[in-house]
């Protein structure tokens, strides 16, 4: 009988599988994964960005700059936002203040659907 040395024939077609299997599964996590962060990464800036218009418009307005052709625009990832606003004045006596409603509104992709989904922000903003 041949003593046959085992190290010396490689590995069985079982292990090949089996490595083969566990690293196809761990390939697809990561990929999935990373997609995962790359769309959160997109709805957070989606987030900051409505944050720096709202700022922004409101800023112009208590400067005294006109703010009604502010309308809309896109984000610096693409994203088409909105804006709306609206204005109400209060009067007392030998004081008059001013009340701006921000809204900023766009559309970004739900993670779990195929459908978009609304998002909108709101501020308000004050000026004697």
């Amino acid at each position: 009988m041949k003593n046959h040395d085992r190290s010396k024939n490689g590995f069985t077609l079982i292990e090949v599988l089996t490595v083969s299997m566990l690293l196809a599964v761990f390939l697809v996590g990561f990929y999935l994964g990373s997609q995962r962060m790359a769309m959160a990464a997109h709805l957070q800036q989606n987030r900051t960005e409505a944050l720096l218009q709202l700022k922004r418009v409101g800023n112009k307005w208590r400067a005294g700059q006109n703010i009604s052709t502010i309308t809309g625009g896109n984000f610096i990832n693409g994203t088409a936002y909105t804006v709306g606003s609206t204005s109400t004045s209060y009067s007392a006596t030998n004081a008059s203040l001013t009340k701006l409603a921000l809204t900023v509104g766009w559309r970004e992709p739900d993670p779990n659907s195929t459908t978009s989904r609304k998002q909108q922000m709101k501020d308000l903003y004050f000026k004697y």
